[in-house]
């Protein structure tokens, strides 16, 4: 299983690990997902800012 892992990584230009990642979101696909709030912003730091992924500076 591993071999495969690498093998199919290799092809898609990702890291096994990024491979796997990509498996796991696909397969989950919104199971789980909650509705993001529509925030208008004028830009992306302001976006991440009013979404709380980024501190404001």
């Amino acid at each position: 299983m591993p071999q495969r892992l690498e093998l199919r990584a290799d092809e898609l230009g990702l890291s096994v690990e990024q491979l796997i990642r990509r498996l796991i979101a696909d397969g989950m696909g919104s199971y789980g997902l909650s509705e993001t709030p529509n925030l208008t912003s004028s830009s992306l730091d302001e976006y991440l800012v009013k979404s709380g992924v980024k501190k404001k500076d």
